[in-house]
């Protein structure tokens, strides 16, 4: 499985959004797709990242980011939660030392 992707709808304008499988690159676009379209319609949004097998360089960026917005994340793994509390790494500051 790629990913899937839920919402379960929940009482006073609050959704969640079930996120399944790899974060990636290629998934992206349709998990902020996702995101953009829920959000549209509840006043608050949590993400549950529990069933989250992978999540790549750009996957974190993008769960960085929806965190940084209205969107909470919710059931991160301590795995998940360490890469996402570590800042993103540039390959290019990396190869100017």
């Amino acid at each position: 499985m790629m990913l899937r992707i839920t919402e379960l709808a929940r009482d006073g304008g609050a959704a969640r959004l079930v996120v399944e499988g790899r974060v990636t690159a290629r998934t992206v676009a349709a998990l902020e797709q996702a995101c953009d379209e829920a959000a549209q319609r509840h006043r608050t949004l949590d993400l549950d990242v529990s069933q989250v097998q992978f999540a790549d360089a750009v996957g974190l960026d993008v769960l960085r980011r929806l965190a940084g917005g209205r969107v909470r994340l919710v059931g991160c793994s301590g795995f998940l939660l360490e890469l996402l509390k570590t800042a993103p790494t540039d390959p290019l500051e990396r190869s100017t030392r």
